[in-house]
């Protein structure tokens, strides 16, 4: 079925609006299926196997925060140091991060468009342990992650294969039981018809807030979040920032709206923002009153602008943002950041 609904939607693709012509990317789609390469680079081979890790020990201050970060090559828990603890690596990329009465969950996307899979695990007394794999597909592109109301909601979204799906599942005693796969459609809608690649999800009042990605970088589509009901009906587009460039990390609460206009830079916190210079923005947490925001290199001509990524810690008032400290990560392509609890 994954394999139908992945022949499904590349059928649909409107392929002028990608930096592949139909030929390359079919050929790599080819030496995918008989080589087992990686569809992104198929110099490289696609990852197939997701090993279970075992305890990991890590140093940490209880009275200072932890943070768990995704990347394209690993995930890793920054401690109240600055140290980096490697938790999983060599399994590909890591997007979305939760965690639910004291278990966590990542969901890796492994080479991207090919095996994926969701981990657990539990972090107490300075122990990672507990590792399991609780959900695992083919063919998918997994980004953001969120827990909501004891269900558990991943987004399986790619701006190469036209597929947009939301899989939710019930958390259980035993895991993750999966409830549906919906799959979402804008195309009926004249000005929408062309949106793609879906990034996070959120949730408030009754109302699902999705934030289309649209590979503004190629497809000069701005980013657009979109209003759906419990049941993913359309309802309409949302209100907020313009403009925005490949945008990342929507989020909603009756604190306000915020989101990380990435290619752009800039941050917009309610009616509050801040741009950090030449970084491609993506990952985010609020703490009180800080804000950690993942720093990724910006690439210009084929040279990085910037030395190193990272993540930037900002204090917000109400009346700005401000950057306190930039910290340096021994690791590039930064997707997502999470407040560990402990």
């Amino acid at each position: 079925m994954d394999f139908y609904y992945f022949i499904k939607n590349l059928w649909k693709k409107d392929f002028n609006l990608i930096p592949h012509s139909k030929v390359k990317f079919l050929s790599k789609l080819l030496l995918h299926l008989i080589f087992g390469t990686n569809l992104r680079f198929y110099g490289k081979r696609a990852i197939s196997k997701f090993p279970i890790p075992k305890k990991i020990k890590i140093k940490h201050d209880p009275k200072k925060n932890l943070i768990l970060i995704g990347t394209n090559t690993g995930l890793y828990i920054k401690d109240s140091n600055d140290f980096f603890t490697c938790v999983i690596e060599n399994v590909g990329g890591f997007f979305g991060l939760d965690h639910h009465k004291g278990i966590y969950y990542v969901a890796c996307n492994g080479s991207a468009h090919t095996k994926g899979c969701i981990y657990s695990f539990k972090i107490k007394d300075n122990e990672v342990y507990d590792f399991k794999i609780v959900f695992k597909k083919r063919f998918q592109y997994f980004h953001g992650l969120k827990i909501f109301e004891d269900n558990l909601f991943l987004v399986d979204s790619s701006w190469l294969m036209n597929h947009k799906i939301i899989h939710k599942f019930k958390i259980n005693n035993h895991g993750l039981k999966k409830i549906s796969s919906n799959h979402i459609d804008v195309s009926t809608k004249k000005d929408l018809n062309k949106f793609c690649h879906i990034n996070s999800i959120s949730f408030y009042k009754d109302k699902v807030y999705l934030l289309f990605h649209n590979m503004t970088e190629y497809t000069r589509i701005n980013s657009e979040v979109l209003v759906f009901d419990k049941n993913f009906k359309f309802s309409e587009k949302l209100k907020f920032e313009e403009d925005l460039n490949s945008a990342h990390d929507f989020s909603i609460s009756n604190k306000g709206k915020c989101i990380l206009d990435s290619n752009n830079s800039i941050l917009y916190f309610n009616n509050l923002k801040i741009k950090l210079e030449d970084y491609f923005i993506r990952g985010y947490i609020e703490d009180k009153e800080k804000l950690f925001i993942g720093l990724n290199l910006k690439k210009k001509d084929k040279k990085f602008k910037t030395d190193t990524s990272g993540i930037a810690e900002l204090n917000k008032s109400n009346h700005r943002l401000s950057l306190i400290r930039k910290i340096k990560c021994p690791f590039n392509s930064i997707n997502s950041l999470l407040k560990i609890d402990t």
